[in-house]
């Protein structure tokens, strides 16, 4: 998947667990989400939804990386 599919992609979206396994990171925060994105990003698609349902806190944080930078969805 990392080097035939990732690299035809438009657009990924991976949850948490999916991240971790894809940019080889453990995320226990946004800024980690962000870094995962950014390395799934690196092996090829052109945009990047780190989903954040897994993620601790009050409210769902999804980061969307793509050519012109990142941002939060909530």
């Amino acid at each position: 998947m990392l080097s035939e599919l990732l690299p035809k992609a438009h657009v990924v979206t991976p949850n948490i667990p999916e991240a971790e396994v894809l940019a080889a990171v453990h995320i226990k925060t946004v800024a980690d989400m962000r870094r995962a994105a950014r390395a799934i990003r690196s092996l090829g698609p052109r945009l990047v939804v780190v989903k954040g349902g897994h993620l601790d806190g009050p409210e769902s944080v999804d980061i969307v990386c793509g050519p012109e930078g990142e941002f939060e969805l909530r």
